[in-house]
């Protein structure tokens, strides 16, 4: 993949918004979309959406931003139905490259800073688009929030060189191999399949990204 380092990408930035990922999709469907890629930006959202259908908790202050690209330009090797652990893990390394040292990824889309969650990743695809919404807490009284310092005049730039960071597409050969390593991390937790609750000690991690429970592939903890 060439990726798209020098292709311009058209920012949509607000100080309140009911939800990025919305606002994103309704560009996409409108009678006349904007040529992708793009990003939708908020410092507050009033309906955002967090992974598994919940409501984002609003906090002080957080990093919120959606985008939109087109879906023949991820790798040929990735596996749609992992889009969302591909850029969590991305995402993941990007930040530990940014200076974070406690930055991990819950499979398959939750951020956390050792054991509490600070953000999540929300994948959806539309035709031959896919979107991303992504949100991390910066600052928060009551909840965990990420351990980088960024002020709210350095949000746009963070963004525009995550999705630069993001936009050479590594495989996901490469990209896997870095998250097996650390699949143990998920071991402390549990999740709910079937009104059963299991421990990720019980899973098996394969090769397409899923989890294996009792001989049936899980891609989605919704």
């Amino acid at each position: 993949m060439g990726g798209w380092r020098g292709v311009l990408l058209r920012f949509f930035v607000f100080e309140e918004i009911h939800s990025t990922q919305d606002y994103a999709l309704t560009l996409l469907k409108s009678e006349h979309p904007p040529k992708l890629p793009i990003c939708v930006m908020a410092n507050s959202q009033t309906q955002g959406r967090g992974s598994r259908g919940n409501a984002w908790d609003r906090v002080e202050r957080a990093l919120l931003f959606s985008f939109a690209f087109k879906k023949k330009d991820l790798p040929k090797d990735l596996p749609i139905q992992s889009l969302s652990l591909y850029l969590g893990e991305v995402m993941e390394e990007f930040l530990l490259d940014k200076g974070s040292k406690s930055i991990w990824l819950k499979w398959p889309n939750d951020l956390y800073i050792r054991e509490k969650k600070i953000g999540g990743i929300l994948t959806q695809c539309v035709g031959e688009n896919c979107i991303c919404g992504i949100g991390i807490n910066l600052e928060s009284q009551t909840y965990a929030q990420l351990d980088l310092h960024i002020l709210e005049t350095q949000k746009q730039p963070f963004v525009q060189e995550f999705l630069e960071f993001l936009f050479s597409f590594p495989t996901w050969k490469e990209i896997f191999s870095k998250y097996k390593l650390k699949f143990h991390k998920n071991f402390s937790y549990y999740f709910h399949h079937h009104n059963q609750k299991i421990s990720f000690r019980d899973a098996v991690l394969c090769e397409d990204g899923a989890i294996m429970i009792d001989n049936q592939k899980i891609y989605s903890l919704r």
